[in-house]
C-alpha cells in the first residue's frame, strides 16, 4: 500500500545543455470514505540540465502528455516550453475512485519530447496500490429462537456497526434504525402473528462510513398457539377425552364453561388427556341441567399467553345425563347439590330413580 510515489523518464542525450528528463511524484491529500475516493496531489518537473554558475540551463519541451489512472491529464504538442531543473510542467489534485470493495491500484505515464518538435524521446511510467478504503461490512444472520409472536436473530459483522434495522417481508419495508456500537448481537422481532411465515432481512450501517449492508434472507415461521385436535362428547360422570397440539411448548390452560360460568380448569394438560371432574365440579355442572333436557352445552377453552398476549382456542361439546346419572337435587347448608336416591329391594340396597307427574305426564327426575 502506498501513500506516495514517484518515477523518472529516461534521459535525452541529444543536446549540449545536459541530459534532460522529467520527474513525476504524488502523495495522498485526503480519503473520502463515503464517496469511496482518494484525493492525490501530483507534480511533474524538469531535471538533468547542466548548472553553470548556479544557474540551470534549459531545453525546449515540444511534446508532453501526462496520463493518470487511464485519463489524459495534460496533452500539449508543437508548443515550446523552456524547461530547466525543477520547472513545473504539470501540477494539480486528482480524485481517484476506488473499487466497490475499497481496493484500488492506479498508474501514471509520461510521453514527452525535448528539442525536436512532435518527436517523443523520453517516457516513463509506474503504478501503485492505494490503501484500501473501509467499505461495506459483511453481515451474517441465524435464528436463535422463536415462539408464538416473536423471533430472535443472532447477527455478526466483520466490522463495528453503528445501526441495525430489520425487515419481515424480504426487504419491502424496514423498521427504524436502532443505534448501537458492536460487531455481534441478538435482535428480537416482536408483535408477530402466530403460525405465520416471515422473510427476515437485516440491514446495518458501518461505524466508520455509515455505508449500509443488507443480509441474506432468513425464512422462518412462528409457532401456533395451543389448539384442540379433538374433544369427545361424554355422559355425565365419565372422563372427557381431549387431544391438543402445542408446538411452542408454552404453558397453556384448559377451562370448561357453561354459559360463561366456569366449571373446571386444568393447566399444562398432556397432548392426550382424560378430563375427570371432581365431585365439587360435578355438583356445579349438575346445577346447569334444565328440567326439560338431559344434555348440557359446554364450551372448552384452551388458553395460551405469550409475551403478555393471550390466545384462545374454543370448541363446543355436550355432556349427557343417562341412567343413574339422572337424580334429584337437595339443598345442603344453603348449597344445591346432587341428591342420590337409594331403595332396598329383596334386602339389597340399590340406587333408585325418582319420577314426578308434570302436566299429567309422568317424567323421570333429573
Amino acid at each position: 500500500m502506498a501513500n506516495d510515489g514517484s518515477f523518472e523518464t529516461n534521459k535525452y542525450g541529444g543536446v549540449t545543455v545536459g541530459t534532460p528528463y522529467l520527474k513525476f511524484s504524488w502523495y495522498i491529500n485526503s480519503v473520502n470514505n463515503n464517496n469511496n475516493k482518494t484525493s492525490i496531489h501530483y507534480k511533474v518537473v524538469g531535471a538533468g540540465l547542466n548548472v553553470i554558475q548556479g544557474v540551470s540551463q534549459y531545453c525546449a519541451l515540444h511534446l508532453f502528455k501526462l496520463i493518470i489512472n487511464g485519463s489524459i491529464i495534460k496533452d500539449i504538442s508543437d508548443i515550446g516550453i523552456n524547461v530547466s531543473n525543477d520547472t513545473v510542467v504539470a501540477e494539480g489534485d486528482l480524485d481517484i475512485e476506488h473499487n466497490s470493495d475499497g481496493s484500488k491500484s492506479f498508474g501514471a505515464e509520461i510521453h514527452a519530447g525535448f528539442y525536436w518538435k512532435n518527436q517523443e524521446n523520453v517516457s516513463g511510467s509506474n503504478s501503485w496500490t492505494l490503501p484500501t478504503i473501509d467499505r461495506y461490512v459483511t453481515i451474517n444472520i441465524s435464528q436463535k429462537s422463536k415462539d408464538i409472536n416473536s423471533i430472535s436473530i443472532n447477527w455478526s459483522a466483520d466490522h463495528t456497526i453503528s445501526g441495525i434495522k430489520y425487515s419481515t417481508n424480504g426487504g419491502k419495508t424496514y423498521s427504524a434504525y436502532t443505534t448501537l456500537s458492536a460487531k455481534s448481537g441478538t435482535l428480537t422481532i416482536k408483535k408477530l402473528s402466530p403460525n405465520t411465515s416471515y422473510d427476515i432481512k437485516v440491514r446495518v450501517k458501518r461505524s466508520s462510513n455509515s455505508l449500509e449492508t443488507t443480509s441474506s434472507t432468513l425464512t422462518t415461521k412462528t409457532y401456533d398457539y395451543a389448539k384442540f385436535v379433538s374433544v369427545s362428547n361424554a355422559d355425565f360422570g365419565e372422563n372427557v377425552i381431549i387431544s391438543k397440539s402445542n408446538e411452542s411448548g408454552i404453558s397453556d390452560r384448559l377451562e370448561m364453561y357453561v354459559n360463561n360460568s366456569l366449571i373446571a380448569t386444568r393447566t399444562n394438560i398432556d397432548e392426550s388427556y382424560y378430563l375427570f371432574l371432581t365431585q365439587s365440579e360435578l355438583d356445579n355442572l349438575y346445577k346447569k341441567y334444565s328440567v326439560n333436557s338431559n344434555n348440557v352445552n359446554l364450551e372448552y377453552r384452551l388458553i395460551t399467553t405469550c409475551n403478555s398476549k393471550t390466545y384462545t382456542d374454543t370448541i363446543a361439546r355436550i355432556i349427557r345425563l343417562t341412567g343413574n346419572a339422572k337424580t334429584a337435587k337437595i339443598k345442603q347448608n344453603g348449597v344445591v347439590k346432587r341428591a342420590k336416591v337409594f331403595i332396598k329391594q329383596n334386602g339389597i340396597i340399590k340406587r333408585g330413580v325418582l319420577f314426578i307427574m308434570q302436566d299429567g305426564i309422568i317424567k323421570r327426575c333429573i
